[in-house]
């Protein structure tokens, strides 16, 4: 099973609470894909194979979508990618133990699935999982109906 199946919460990797205001509203914006090799180590090719997939099923969601780089809140950079519509509806970077985090920002309906847990602190996500570096191509699939979901409440 893909996911958190101990039922705690989605928790953040350290770093300063970054203020999500602007969240509502996104465009395009600078070099987003500058700081993605730095999220994962070189040597876990595994954990950004698994980052790019989501990131890629994302953003095929519709022509709409685009990914948003973040400006560094007091020097520092958010450690993931947002992949937004007119708002941001999916955040994916690195997890706890080994894992690619995926946020997702459901503004209604939360559609039911046991794998997500409530999301505090990463990027505009309402709920997430975390996908291990060893998830197959029909893990990061079974995302399609819950990032469709996030994609379709945030247009």
């Amino acid at each position: 099973m893909v996911g958190r199946d101990d039922g705690a919460y989605c928790q953040n990797r350290p770093m300063e609470p970054v203020d999500d205001t602007e969240a509502a509203q996104v465009a395009p914006t600078g070099d987003v894909d500058a700081g993605t090799d730095d999220l994962y180590p070189a040597e876990d090719t595994g954990l950004r194979a698994v980052h790019d997939a989501v990131v890629m099923l994302a953003e095929g969601l519709g022509e709409d979508t685009h990914r948003v780089a973040s400006a560094p809140v007091d020097g520092l950079v958010e450690p993931w990618v947002r992949v937004a519509r007119t708002t941001e509806f999916a955040t994916v970077g690195p997890g706890p133990d080994g894992t690619v985090r995926v946020g997702l920002a459901f503004a209604d309906e939360v559609p039911p699935d046991e794998r997500l847990s409530p999301a505090g602190g990463f990027g505009a996500a309402t709920h997430c999982l975390d996908l291990p570096a060893d998830c197959d191509e029909d893990d990061i699939r079974a995302l399609e109906p819950l990032l469709e979901a996030a994609y379709l409440q945030n247009g």
